[in-house]
């Protein structure tokens, strides 16, 4: 009805606000540029940007870390645009979300690693073999982000999620002000529900990621067991 049609204009106008206040200023490769330091764009507790951060830290590759938080990477999704967006890796809700509404989440996807000269590295895997070319071979890399990763990290928001004091307790320092600004009014009544139903996380999938997981640890530990020396894994 008219209601309903207003209050979605109002909301709509509120996160265009929000979008503009949290963009303004350098954009994250004019800061790049200006530093003459790359910079990591993360959710700094996600497992991909961990990757890409001790890829960087073990390479020996200067950088600063600009961190979001989940759904707010508005500064990532100016860096991105269409130009560079990861056209494989997984991002939350990628089994259901496809077409554009794919496009829209994978340009705020972590990790993105912008250089001062304007090269961008797209995820995880790029930063990876960049920094450490040949250390992941790339079946154990598929498997790696199309099984493990996924399944953990639904296991892990389902278990944070379920009470909304330890996730706020996770984020309270991550992120622009402004975004742990909308967390705190909005996050246990609007995005903790909209991020579960993002990842379709419920208690029978959880079940079943934290199978995949167990036997994905199986298989990895007998892989490392007989890894030769110098690889991240066989």
């Amino acid at each position: 009805g008219p209601a309903t049609a207003t209050a979605l204009k109002m909301a709509s106008k509120a996160f265009g606000l929000l979008r503009s206040y949290i963009s303004r200023g350098p954009s994250e490769a004019q800061l790049a540029a200006r530093e003459s330091l790359p910079r990591l764009q993360t959710i700094p507790y996600s497992h991909y940007c961990e990757l890409a951060r001790w890829a960087l830290e073990r390479a020996g590759v200067g950088h600063h870390e600009s961190t979001h938080l989940p759904a707010l990477g508005f500064r990532v999704a100016d860096l991105r645009g269409n130009a560079h967006l990861s056209e494989t890796g997984s991002f939350p809700g990628d089994a259901t979300h496809t077409g554009k509404d794919a496009i829209r989440r994978r340009r705020t996807a972590v990790p993105c690693l912008v250089f001062p000269d304007g090269r961008v590295l797209r995820d995880s895997r790029d930063i990876l073999d960049a920094a450490l070319p040949g250390r992941l071979e790339p079946a154990l890399w598929a498997s790696l982000d199309t099984e493990l990763a996924p399944a953990a990290r639904l296991v892990a928001y389902h278990h944070l999620l379920r009470e909304y004091g330890s996730f706020s307790g996770l984020v309270e320092r991550c992120g622009h002000p402004v975004e742990r600004l909308v967390y705190w009014a909005l996050g246990e009544r609007l995005i903790v529900p909209r991020m579960r139903a993002t990842m379709g996380i419920d208690e029978e999938r959880c079940e079943a990621a934290t199978r995949v997981v167990r036997a994905a640890f199986s298989a990895y530990s007998e892989r490392l067991e007989s890894r030769p020396p110098g690889s991240v894994a066989a």
